[in-house]
């Protein structure tokens, strides 16, 4: 969750965070800190994401943020 108090359509709200006002985003990272991706959470994310029926949507963000790294020699 990214701290921002602005005006956007796809801002969240979670009650538990201090930052309770936000923009979220999922991260690719290595063990040792090292950034590679990241997606916008922006509401209805379906198109974005690599869908093919067997998996749910919070299982294929992982699997969209992983894609272009597979079999690279990563």
């Amino acid at each position: 969750m990214l701290l921002f108090k602005g005006r956007l359509g796809f801002k969240q709200y979670i009650k538990t965070k201090r930052a309770r006002f936000g923009i979220k985003l999922f991260q690719l990272c290595t063990k040792s800190g090292i950034f590679w991706d990241f997606l916008i959470y922006s509401g209805d994310m379906t198109k974005e994401l690599e869908m093919d029926g067997a998996f749910l949507i919070m299982e294929c963000i992982p699997i969209t943020l992983i894609e272009p790294y597979v079999n690279k020699g990563f």
